[in-house]
């Protein structure tokens, strides 16, 4: 199958990460994540509320963000995981 775009065709991964008490994302704007290009920070849902969320947006405990990182880039999503769930 011809690929102008330059895509793989893969479909992207998606997950939703459910950012702890004082975990690293707790308290820090989306720009200090210094996500890879290959991931991105798609929506946050908060409390009955969900947008797209700007680089100055502060993360706080019990947010719930929804990555989306490319499909042979699933390890991404994992490190993101570990940086909502692991204490500073």
């Amino acid at each position: 199958r011809s690929d102008p775009a330059g895509q793989s065709g893969m479909d992207p991964a998606m997950t939703e990460v459910y950012v702890e008490p004082g975990s690293f994302m707790d308290g820090r704007q989306v720009s200090d994540l210094e996500l890879p290009s290959q991931c991105a920070l798609v929506s946050v849902l908060r409390g009955d509320n969900e947008f797209v969320p700007p680089d100055h947006l502060h993360i706080y405990a019990g947010d719930v963000l929804v990555f989306l990182a490319e499909a042979d880039n699933t390890h991404l999503l994992h490190r993101v995981t570990r940086l909502a769930r692991t204490p500073v």
